[in-house]
């Protein structure tokens, strides 16, 4: 059962006297259930009543309630001529360029907005505003910002050197410096019946988590990585789960979800890496463990680690442009962490720990499953693997392979049924 906000120390409810994040946090995870409603761009005026109706669903006490509900509206509403952009669920992206033009992506597409900044004044305000309450001060001299924003968006400055091209006449072109904004967004929370079409691949996608399979999905950036982890978040059985990310953005569709992400500026004190909240996660004895991005060799070595330690399920995500380069990337990573360990010991925990790969990829217009591929083992260095689903380039259509001997067993061992599998 999910603890309402209203465990919180009482000393909490006076606004000045400590922190409203966890109000925040719990409103906004609320919200985030309510896809209907946010299926469309809600006004700040139907936002506010909502958010008033959801704080009594979730226990806000009355004294602090018109404070978090201003904060959230001030962070989902105060993004300048990006506010109708930032509201819209399915915007995942948005970039800025200055005050040529502004960018974004939505479902999966790339389009250019009909607004933009009217000067570079407004830019370097707007820079200004949106760092305000996070642990980075702007200055017009420093080269690059990565901050995470108080709404959980990732806020990424480049202001030197970089720029873009632009048309000069006569058929010339050339570069124009300017300081490049990047927004990444929550994840929408796409059940998985939108993100599988074949129902075959969906039985079996749904399975993996029910079942205990822990695995790696792969594939390149905006591929749908973290949304495909979001959706096999609902097919997991009651446990404690741990979420272990950069910056909060995931969605689960899990009710028994804590969640630690990194905080500060890298080298200060204060600075909590992804590396100590993983190792802080074995104090807190959860079940099931999802790590938002491998991104460097210590994260991975920890990752394989845990994946080894008998939890229900763990699984995380990867850039590889195949299931196949994505076990090579594994080993490479691997080998730099900072036990070096022996590239095959890096692969025997490899093989232990993971029992699938599922490999997304984007391609034209379609944005989904390219293969499964199930792990089967270790042998002379080597790890053992063998196709479960394919997509078919030419038909679009997924091939399937069949389910293994170990997979018809553990569904047996669990009184899971394989029909429409087997």
């Amino acid at each position: 059962m999910r603890p309402s906000v209203d465990d919180a120390p009482r000393r909490m409810l006076i606004p000045g006297v400590a922190s409203i994040e966890p109000y925040k946090r719990a409103l906004l995870q609320e919200l985030s259930r309510e896809t209907d409603f946010l299926s469309q761009v809600p006004d700040r005026t139907a936002m506010a009543w909502q958010l008033a109706t959801l704080s009594r669903r979730v226990n806000i006490p009355t004294e602090v309630q018109r404070t978090v509900i201003d904060a959230i509206l001030a962070d989902v509403y105060d993004y300048s001529i990006l506010t109708e952009l930032k509201a819209r669920p399915k915007v995942t992206t948005i970039w800025v360029a200055g005050d040529r033009w502004v960018e974004y992506r939505e479902g999966g597409v790339i389009k250019r907005w009909h607004r933009r900044f009217e000067n570079l004044e407004d830019v370097y305000r707007f820079i200004e505003h949106k760092l305000t309450g996070t642990p980075f001060r702007y200055a017009r001299n420093v080269p690059e910002i990565d901050a995470i924003l108080s709404d959980g968006s990732r806020f990424h400055v480049k202001q030197g050197p970089c720029g873009i091209t632009v048309e000069a006449g006569e058929g010339r072109r050339v570069v124009q410096t300017l300081p490049l904004i990047t927004i990444r967004q929550f994840v929408y929370p796409y059940p998985l019946r939108d993100l599988v079409r074949d129902p075959w691949l969906y039985k079996y996608l749904s399975l993996l988590p029910l079942l205990g399979e822990s695995l790696l999905v792969t594939g390149a950036q905006e591929s749908g990585k973290t949304t495909m982890l979001n959706a096999l978040t609902a097919f997991l059985p009651p446990c404690r789960l741990i979420i272990i990310e950069e910056a909060p953005e995931m969605q689960p569709q899990h009710p028994d979800t804590i969640r630690l992400w990194s905080r500060g500026v890298v080298g200060t004190q204060g600075y909590v890496s992804m590396a100590q909240n993983l190792k802080a996660s074995l104090r807190m004895t959860g079940d099931a463990m999802l790590v938002g991005e491998v991104r460097d060799p210590e994260v991975l070595w920890i990752f394989l680690e845990m994946a080894n330690l008998g939890l229900i399920w763990v699984a995380t995500t990867l850039h590889a442009s195949s299931a196949e380069d994505a076990l090579l990337r594994v080993r490479m990573l691997g080998i730099s962490a900072p036990p070096r360990p022996a590239e095959d010991t890096v692969a025997y925990q490899l093989a232990r720990g993971i029992t699938h790969v599922i490999h997304l990829e984007r391609s034209g217009e379609y944005r989904g499953v390219a293969e499964v591929r199930e792990i089967t083992g270790f042998e002379n260095g080597r790890i053992l693997s063998r196709p479960v689903f394919v997509r078919d380039p030419r038909t679009g259509d997924m091939i399937f392979h069949g389910v293994s001997e170990r997979f018809k067993a553990k569904a047996l061992a669990h009184g899971v049924s394989l029909e429409g599998l087997v």
